[in-house]
């Protein structure tokens, strides 16, 4: 079950992972491993649009440097 914790903060318990939005209105060009379970979604510029954290309850500190 997807859930909205902040505007641009999504929690999905089903898989456990939540995805925080940077940028809307712009289509993913690339998604990269930028740590083991972060993945970072970026556009064609090179822009980062969001970030989705897998095992998401394991990297609450990660999650928090982010916001």
């Amino acid at each position: 079950m997807k859930t909205k914790l902040f505007e641009n903060v999504s929690y999905d318990s089903d898989v456990n992972a939540c995805y925080i939005t940077l940028k809307t209105g712009v289509k993913i060009y690339d998604t990269i491993e930028r740590k083991q379970h972060c993945w970072v979604d970026l556009a064609q510029d090179g822009s980062v649009l969001g970030i989705e954290i897998l095992n998401a309850n394991q990297h609450f500190e990660l999650i928090n440097s982010i916001l």
